[in-house]
């Protein structure tokens, strides 16, 4: 059982690995859906077993066309709702209020922080930067990423976990891709790491969409964690994940 459990935990990271964008570089292959599937039926909802760090954060790029993950992550939830033992509305009235205070208040602090991060870069660019070596001009921004991790990222990525491993969900479809989230933000918060030691507070382009992100690839990365948190709270409440541009 206990290596059962390792395949598939690694199985889904490496389906996480894969269906990231550009940030590295890696495609989404379309087998990925099936092997997150088969990782998910193998692992218990209980499970604590860690990704591999390498296969989510290192995977290589593939061939073959790329969607996002969001994509990976929902892709498969419609043909299934109709399935539901219970109406998305009436199950999400039945669960309203039912989300711990604390998961509400750390979701919050959470997404404050990607604002604080995308709003103070933009700021602190407005004054003098220092262009000496080794000179980080976001000091203030890097404390308070660093500190929040801490205390909101870590404890929020935990308390998702614990939550889904005793939620009960009327669509078993739903229920897995719940307990999928809290592995997909263990992977964003591994590259959150990545962005911030190499201080990744400078104004960002993403190569997919477009899209400016004032506050760097650490911006990027805190608003994965925003829609992953999004993400977990449509489903914690039998609806379908929303679709986000990647």
């Amino acid at each position: 059982a206990g290596s059962a459990a390792q395949e598939s935990a690694s199985i889904v990271g490496s389906a996480w690995g894969a269906a990231t964008d550009d940030r590295s570089g890696a495609s989404m292959l379309c087998a990925a859906t099936t092997l997150s599937s088969f990782a998910l039926c193998l692992l218990p909802l209980h499970s604590t077993v860690p990704v591999n760090r390498d296969l989510v954060v290192n995977t290589a790029t593939r061939n073959g066309g790329s969607i996002g993950r969001r994509q990976f992550v929902s892709g498969a939830l419609a043909t299934v709702f109709a399935g539901s033992c219970m109406s998305a509305p009436a199950y999400a009235a039945a669960r309203a209020g039912s989300m711990p205070a604390e998961i509400k208040l750390l979701a919050t602090k959470a997404k404050a922080l990607r604002e604080a991060v995308r709003t103070g870069a933009g700021e602190r660019r407005k004054s003098p930067m220092d262009m000496a070596p080794g000179v980080n001009n976001y000091e203030k921004l890097t404390t308070r990423v660093l500190r929040d991790r801490e205390a909101v990222l870590l404890p929020l990525q935990a308390a998702l976990a614990a939550y889904a491993a005793t939620a009960s969900l009327p669509n078993s479809e739903f229920q897995k891709q719940l307990a999928l989230q809290p592995l997909l933000m263990k992977g964003h918060l591994l590259e959150l790491d990545q962005a911030v030691a190499q201080l990744q507070f400078d104004q960002y382009v993403s190569k997919s969409t477009g899209r400016t992100y004032p506050g760097g690839k650490v911006e990027r990365e805190l608003e994965e964690v925003s829609d992953t948190i999004d993400d977990f709270f449509e489903l914690a409440a039998n609806r379908p994940a929303p679709q986000h541009e990647d």
